[in-house]
């Protein structure tokens, strides 16, 4: 059984969901629009779980933190030669794979911004990754890192059934169990399958992963989804494993006229 409740706040609307199940316990849905951030879901089970609680417990990186820094960072109209370039335009139309290599320094995060805020703002499901090697931590240069990342943004948006990610943190002792990698894996890639609209995941310096052979993989996985677009940066070329896909690469160490297809 659910209940429904739409509040307007301040600009956002807060849209909550109330899942009862046996023991009355319940889990409340909250999501928070506002130009330019995020979408969000808070979920609270009798004021046990919520946002934080699944970030802690599944060790999630927070990818926004790159996302707003590049973003205020950015100077107006650079970078928009990309979103009008065919490649781009042939991946946003017919998915699969694009990688836009070029050197440190090159604008390369920028221009994966760029791109994040253009598919935001044109009402795609977005959902992005920033390795990096000067972060916080060691867990935003790792497999588990951006898979625990994916998991959470995944199983608390809206358009995607949010009841996965419910049953996940039950089963694991209401949070207290650390999940394994191959179960992360399976839920997101369930959570993708189940949702009937596109999905897109930018994957911004691929290169600073200390697991790049674990996210080659993942990548190969994620696009075997239908309606999956995967969009990544790094300084290398396209990887060995992932040339079969026949992916559209732009080189910008080349001309912004003539990218190099693999």
């Amino acid at each position: 059984m659910t209940d429904t409740e739409t509040v307007s706040e301040g600009g956002n609307t807060l849209v909550g969901i109330n899942f009862t199940n046996n023991d009355n316990n319940y889990f409340r849905n909250v999501t928070m629009n506002a130009a330019g951030r995020d979408q969000y879901n808070y979920y609270a089970s009798s004021g046990v779980l919520n946002i934080k609680e699944v970030i802690d417990w599944l060790d999630a990186p927070d990818p926004s933190t790159n996302y707003v820094t590049a973003r205020d960072k950015r100077v107006e109209g650079t970078g928009i030669w990309l979103l009008n370039h065919p490649q781009f335009i042939q991946w946003k139309v017919n998915g699969h794979l694009f990688w836009l290599q070029g050197k440190a320094g090159s604008g390369k995060t920028f221009l994966c911004t760029n791109v994040i805020t253009h598919l935001q703002n044109q009402g795609h499901q977005v959902f992005y990754y920033y390795f990096d090697s000067l972060g916080s931590g060691h867990s935003k240069v790792t497999y588990k890192g951006v898979l625990a990342s994916l998991l959470v943004k995944l199983g608390m948006h809206n358009n995607y059934d949010q009841s996965l990610l419910k049953t996940l943190y039950q089963n694991y002792s209401q949070g207290t169990s650390k999940v394994p990698d191959d179960i992360m894996l399976d839920t997101v890639l369930e959570l993708m399958n189940k949702c009937p609209g596109d999905t897109y995941i930018i994957l911004d310096a691929m290169d600073e992963c200390k697991e790049s052979k674990k996210v080659m993989k993942l990548i190969q996985q994620l696009l075997e989804v239908k309606k999956t677009y995967v969009a990544v940066s790094s300084r290398f070329p396209v990887d060995k494993d992932l040339e079969k896909l026949d992916a559209n690469e732009i080189d910008l160490a080349q001309s912004h006229n003539k990218p190099r297809v693999a």
